[in-house]
């Protein structure tokens, strides 16, 4: 889940949770909501690495828009 973006040192970026992810590291911090866990743009794709398994690559294959309901009367 994307929710939001910002900008560091290695440019622009998209912050991610990894909601399928429940580890936690000594200070109890849980790593699926890491401020770590972020997407840049490399090479025209949006990729980046969780926070607690820095050797996997995670890429972006599709983004959609919320859901919008229509308030009932």
């Amino acid at each position: 889940m994307i929710l939001g973006r910002g900008y560091d040192t290695k440019g622009l970026f998209y912050r991610f949770y990894e909601v399928g992810t429940n580890r936690e590291d000594a200070n109890k911090k849980k790593f699926g909501i890491s401020d770590d866990n972020k997407f840049y743009i490399e090479n025209n794709t949006l990729q980046g690495k969780p926070a607690h398994k820095l050797a996997r690559n995670y890429l972006v294959t599709q983004i959609r828009k919320n859901k919008t309901y229509k308030e009932k009367k």
